[in-house]
């Protein structure tokens, strides 16, 4: 069973427009009209606009909005089990047709390459890669390559987090949740990852990376209060499969039409990325989800952004009161990942500024949310969820 440990090897694929056009040229019979790199945290990804012509007999038909050209990381590239996994699963989301609030949430539909595969294994050059060359010392590694249909939609972390689109965030993470409850497939049964909450007690081998003692103090305090708060919890923990990364930048939101005058609205249209998909806690999935809401969360008190997201979730689905009770720790849980592997990653790739997206917000996000209470926290998130049960 392989483990994702990013930041001990250079994983992040590091391909030039020139090669993606090539490759989806080669890989999926298609002529690049235009191309534009999309921002990503361990694989690369660009947003491609093609010609209408193709020469993919499994393609009789050009996607008008373009697609997602994927390369995933080295770490995931050899793991392909899971790569198919991650395709019936966005298959199996599709055939359900997931609704919030009556609309039905879009996911981006793989695409089969010109030999009918969903992925292909590729060589390809990457100039960070330092262990691994060929006979002319270029430096290269082994990704694997796919492609989605483009789905049309402004990320979350690009409009106002008001109340009513944080629950109804809340309310797809548990629309997701229901409707991966009938699905499984053989690759879930062993995949692991280092972002996986379960792994929290070995975030302590990045620690050391901050400079500032204080940061390093809060993260440690977590990873305490983690192992003995779930110590003897795993048996009241329902698990699943579940998306495993709800975060604002992979949210789809379109704008709600309305008279000029009007404050401009938004509401949920879709979710992408289901890479970090694994069989694992609801009530982690809920954390994470939680956390990253509050880290984006400006309009409102981020301390109350987790609770509408919560107050959503509810909505659909329960939670135990075990699961209840551990959520606040789940939450501190996962700042403590982000801001420890978004530093770490970024010291190891300072080209890379996606790393740094989380560490000014996070790190304030952090303070506040570690140094309350505990219950005076779930006061305030027992409050909205009261509110909207009125």
């Amino acid at each position: 069973m392989a483990e994702r440990r990013p930041l001990e090897r250079v994983v992040r694929p590091c391909i030039t427009d020139t090669v993606a056009v090539r490759l989806v040229k080669t890989l999926y019979g298609l002529t690049t009209s235009s191309i534009h790199k999309l921002d990503g945290y361990d694989d690369q990804n660009f947003h491609v606009k093609v010609q209408p012509c193709s020469t993919n007999p499994f393609i009789p038909e050009v996607w008008p909005h373009g697609y997602v050209l994927k390369i995933l990381n080295a770490i995931d590239s050899e793991e392909p089990e899971h790569v198919d996994g991650r395709t019936e699963l966005l298959k199996h989301l599709n055939n359900k047709k997931i609704k919030v609030d009556g609309e039905i949430m879009q996911v981006p539909l793989p695409v089969q390459n010109i030999h009918g595969k969903y992925w292909s294994r590729e060589k390809l050059h990457n100039q960070l890669e330092e262990n691994n060359k060929d006979t002319k010392g270029v430096p290269y590694d082994y990704y694997i390559v796919r492609m989605f249909r483009f789905v049309l939609g402004t990320t979350l972390d690009q409009v106002p987090l008001t109340p009513a689109i944080l629950f109804q965030t809340g309310k797809l993470c548990g629309e997701i949740n229901k409707a991966l409850e009938d699905f499984w497939h053989p690759s879930y049964e062993q995949w692991d990852s280092i972002w996986k909450l379960d792994n929290l007690p070995k975030l302590s081998e990045y620690v050391q990376k901050f400079d500032d003692e204080r940061k390093r103090r809060i993260i440690f305090e977590v990873i305490d209060t983690f192992n003995t708060e779930l110590l003897d919890s795993s048996m009241d923990i329902t698990k699943g499969i579940v998306h495993g990364d709800i975060n604002a930048q992979n949210i789809l939101t379109r704008e709600n039409l309305s008279g000029d005058d009007a404050e401009v609205t938004y509401s949920l249209c879709g979710f992408i990325d289901v890479e970090h998909s694994h069989n694992g806690c609801y009530a982690f999935e809920v954390a994470i989800g939680m956390a990253y809401m509050m880290i984006e969360s400006k309009v409102i008190d981020p301390l109350l952004a987790g609770g509408h997201f919560l107050a959503g979730y509810l909505q659909v689905r329960q939670l135990t009161s075990k699961e209840m009770d551990i959520l606040w720790i789940c939450v501190a849980a996962r700042l403590a990942q982000s801001l420890t592997f978004g530093w770490n990653g970024y010291l190891k790739d300072k080209s890379n500024a996606y790393f740094l997206i989380t560490q000014e917000s996070g790190w304030r996000v952090m303070d506040k949310f570690w140094s309350t209470n505990k219950n005076e926290l779930y006061a305030k998130w027992k409050e909205v969820i009261a509110s909207y049960n009125q």
